[in-house]
């Protein structure tokens, strides 16, 4: 036999030992694992110094800043140069710079998108020539607000196709992968990359809308919350209260319900309303001076810092009440369908690259593994934040709800933008126009104010004109100075009609200063009448005057629903004969008019219309016929109240004591009382002799001549 070879093994058994802790046997190296006790506590500890970091943050925002503003100015110079940003020449491209370094971004977005268009208003010649300009701007500013009413019913569709099942299976899902991870060691190598290829399927196919509606709200609450409003103000309503020569019983005789104007009686003279509003003006300057009296110069100005922040904070209210019946209307809402889209390809991405880490763990190299550790951790905290996000719109109003609040205020939405979008663009008008120089040059905006109100009642849409006027109208209960008072119970509160001439809120001139302040700080500034010609210039007042065909005539005693001024340009009569809208439905079936009565003093009528002005604050409109239920030149009154009462007490004129009072009509006979109501409005009012405009015709005529020449 031959010799056997003796073989000796050696075993280490330290390093078997090692490996078998370690894992160093199988060629895999371990994953990072994720410790939940280690990342809380470090979380916990950590928040002192996040404080810090947050200190630190604001300690050096200026060098954020500076890299701001270095990055601007590179954008700003090579933005033309590389077609992404259009040239608008050297001082426009200087003034839309310092917006930005001001962080003006909505001013210097409106400026560089309309300032071609406004720099052609400096070099019109003749009035007319304003008309292009300025009705390409009108046009604008109307699509602007149709988009943004457009927008909360697109919302609230887009609402309507969310379902609170689809998430709650998707955090199924979603929790049931985590759960096989944690029972796993949260170790990445032993994940199924099946799941993640399901779950790249199920959650953004189940989750798009509800992402989609998520985004839209946050948008939203970021449009309406901000202080960055052109109106503002808090408002109150000056009543009349009653003395005891005013309580002396209504009339029930048989005369008036006899006669077809049941409470015609004699004006006063022109001469006495004039000698009442310089006593008025007088007693105004005497309790102002009063006020002042015996006061040191700091005083004073203490006094009138004071009431400038209350004014501010009036402001600031008003324009969080609007905002917030904007923001439960979804008025303003953005369309994120397509951003949501994009978010949920992005997901899908995301859930295959986890299925790529856990796939190819084994080949990756030990600091690569760390890497992918990371991102992956990144992507399953991101699943979950998204998966919570869309949750958000579970914790607002329901779509129904919010449909039947759509529905409620859109058109007092509406009202408001148009008067906030035209406002600003009548602020940028004068500005071009006056150079800064508005304290001296007003006068010269009249035409072109004139005409900016010409084209936007124009263009605007009948049942929006209506609510616009309405809206307005029920606007001039408001007390932009003094903010808002609570409404008053009373039951036999007489109501005087609304009186033009001496309301600030429908008499005040663009340029007219309170407490030594420009009123339209406050105070709408599209609410204010033309700046009036300077006398002085009688040639040129009577060129003006001439050209001028939207003087209004002067209003009358009381207001009427005929005469309620439409953004001081023409009357809301003139609108409806112009429109065709000779029926009493046009206003009392208007969508802004949120409920409406009919009432009865013997056989004279009067209606009742309900407006909603913003959250918390309800105007009441009373308008009285003319003759039996004939409506148009009867007085109209304005009050705060939370609902229509079923007995009004409303006085005929302003300077008579007597009152009148109506009674609500039994419901079930509403219908047919309104019915029997219409306008005062003569079929023949649209067929009357039509002007010829005889400066084109002589224009023409001259350019003929000066061809057979």
């Amino acid at each position: 036999m031959g010799r056997q070879e003796e073989v000796s093994i050696t075993v280490d058994v330290s390093k078997d030992e090692k490996s078998a802790v370690g894992g160093a046997k199988n060629p895999e190296k371990a994953s990072p694992q994720f410790d939940f006790v280690g990342t809380v506590s470090k979380i916990v500890t950590g928040i002192p110094l996040t404080a810090l970091l947050f200190v630190a943050i604001f300690g050096i925002a200026p060098a954020f800043y500076v890299v701001y503003v270095v990055v601007l100015t590179l954008f700003c110079l090579l933005g033309p140069l590389l077609q992404v940003r259009n040239w608008l020449g050297v001082d426009h491209e200087a003034e839309s710079y310092s917006m930005l370094l001001r962080l003006e971004f909505g001013k210097n977005h409106f400026f560089r998108k309309y300032v071609k268009t406004l720099d052609k208003l400096p070099k019109v010649k003749h009035d007319k020539e304003y008309d292009g300009p300025l009705k390409r701007l009108v046009k604008a500013q109307i699509k602007t607000v149709k988009a943004l009413i457009t927008g909360g019913s697109q919302f609230i569709e887009t609402k309507d196709t969310m379902s609170l099942g689809s998430v709650v299976v998707s955090t199924v899902f979603f929790l049931a992968y985590f759960a096989q991870f944690a029972a796993l060691g949260f170790k990445i190598e032993r994940v199924n990359s099946k799941i993640h290829d399901a779950l790249a399927i199920i959650l953004p196919l189940l989750l798009s809308e509800e992402l989609a509606v998520g985004m839209s709200e946050v948008l939203l609450w970021a449009r309406w919350t901000k202080v960055s409003k052109m109106i503002s103000d808090r408002f109150k309503i000056q009543y009349r209260h009653e003395g005891s020569d005013d309580d002396d019983e209504y009339s029930d005789s048989s005369d008036e319900s006899d006669d077809d104007d049941a409470y015609e009686d004699e004006e006063e003279e022109a001469s006495d309303e004039e000698e009442d509003e310089e006593a008025a003006a007088e007693a105004r300057k005497a309790e102002k001076a009063r006020e002042f009296e015996g006061k040191t110069p700091a005083e004073i100005k203490a006094i009138m810092d004071a009431k400038r922040e209350e004014r501010q904070r009036a402001k600031e209210e008003f324009n969080a009440k609007v905002g917030n019946q904007c923001l439960t209307a979804g008025v303003g809402a953005t369309d994120m369908t397509g951003a949501a889209s994009f978010l949920a390809s992005l997901w899908t991405l995301l859930f295959l690259f986890q299925g790529y880490v856990v796939d190819g763990w084994a080949d990756f190299s030990p600091a690569k593994q760390e890497l992918m550790a990371t991102l992956y951790w990144f992507c399953v905290i991101y699943s979950f934040a998204v998966v919570l996000f869309c949750y958000l719109p579970f914790f607002n109003a329901s779509s129904d709800k919010q449909k039947k609040e759509y529905d409620s205020v859109a058109a007092s939405c509406a009202s408001y933008l148009y008067l906030d979008h035209l406002g600003q663009m009548q602020d940028h008008i004068v500005a071009t126009l006056t150079k800064g120089q508005a304290e001296v040059r007003l006068g010269e905006t009249r035409a072109a104010m004139v005409r900016l109100r010409k084209h936007a009642v124009q263009q605007i849409d009948d049942s929006d004109l209506v609510s616009y006027a309405l809206f307005i109208l029920a606007l001039s209960t408001y007390n932009f100075f003094e903010g808002e008072v609570d409404d008053d119970e009373e039951a036999e509160r007489v109501l005087d009609p609304i009186d033009e001439a001496t309301s600030f809120h429908w008499s005040t001139e663009m340029g007219e200063e309170w407490d030594g302040e420009p009123v339209d700080e406050y105070f709408p500034s599209f609410l204010l009448k033309p700046k009036s010609l300077d006398e002085d210039d009688d040639e040129d007042n009577e060129k003006k005057t001439h050209e001028d065909d939207s003087l209004l005539p002067p209003p009358p005693p009381e207001m009427t629903l005929f005469s309620v001024p439409v953004m001081g340009f023409t009357t809301l009569k003139e609108c409806l004969i112009e429109r065709g809208l000779t029926d009493f439905k046009a206003i009392h079936t208007n969508a802004i008019v949120q409920d409406k009565n009919i009432y009865m003093h013997n056989d004279l009528m009067a209606v009742g219309l309900e407006i909603k002005v913003m959250t918390g604050y309800t105007v009441c409109i009373y308008i009285m016929a003319a003759r039996r239920a004939e409506f148009g030149d009867g007085p109209i009154y304005a009050t705060v109240s939370d609902k229509l009462k079923p007995v009004i007490f409303l006085r005929p004129r302003q300077t008579q004591k007597r009152k009148m009072k109506f009674v609500k009509v039994s419901e079930k006979d509403q219908l047919r009382a309104f019915a029997t109501c219409s306008l005062a409005l003569d079929p023949n009012d649209a067929e009357q002799t039509f002007e010829l405009d005889v400066s084109v015709a002589h224009q023409v005529s001259e350019a003929a001549h000066r061809d057979d020449e």
